[in-house]
């Protein structure tokens, strides 16, 4: 068997021993013990009351609520006139009609022509039907092609005022 363990034992007059009356602290009657924080500090949680110079706390000004805001109706006379602005024509976008139809002719298996007119998605969809379409026998290149070849015409052909004759944000193209 083994003996059981005593604490251990200190010399008298060392900080560790407990039954040493010059290191222990006389505890205040009536107070609680507060923690003890190095140099003084204090934790960050626990603020002091702000103070105004005069010593006295800090109290917060308090204020008068105001009634609510009572919506009163215009009479004829009173409405409001708003500022009539000119019509301007609708606004061309800086990009080109033959620049866009040329690179859907020779680039457009990849969606590089909807890239330079600012249609992501569909741009998106044509670069993964050819990088991807690989895996179906080729046939997801082959489709990109005829579609970006009949877009690139359409983009070609188009008059002012039509769906392909516009860029990604809806301007008209410049011819």
């Amino acid at each position: 068997m083994t003996e059981p363990q005593q604490p251990p034992q200190y010399p008298q007059g060392s900080p560790q021993n407990p039954s040493n009356p010059q290191y222990q602290q006389p505890q205040p009657q009536g107070q609680p013990q507060q923690p003890q924080y190095p140099y003084g500090q204090q934790p960050p949680y626990q603020q002091q009351p702000q103070q105004n110079p005069s010593g006295q706390p800090y109290q917060a000004p308090q204020y008068q609520q105001q009634p609510p805001f009572q919506q009163v109706p215009y009479t004829q006379a009173q409405q409001p006139q708003f500022q009539q602005f000119p019509q301007y024509p609708p606004a061309y976008s800086p990009k080109s009609k033959l620049a866009a139809g040329l690179l859907g002719i020779f680039l457009g298996t990849f969606g590089v022509h909807n890239f330079y007119l600012g249609k992501y998605p569909i741009a998106i969809i044509q670069l993964c039907l050819t990088l991807i379409g690989w895996v179906a026998f080729g046939l997801g290149p082959l489709a990109a092609a005829i579609w970006a070849l009949v877009e690139a015409i359409l983009i070609l052909t188009s008059r002012p005022g039509s769906p392909w004759h516009k860029d990604g944000n809806g301007y008209e193209l410049t011819d």
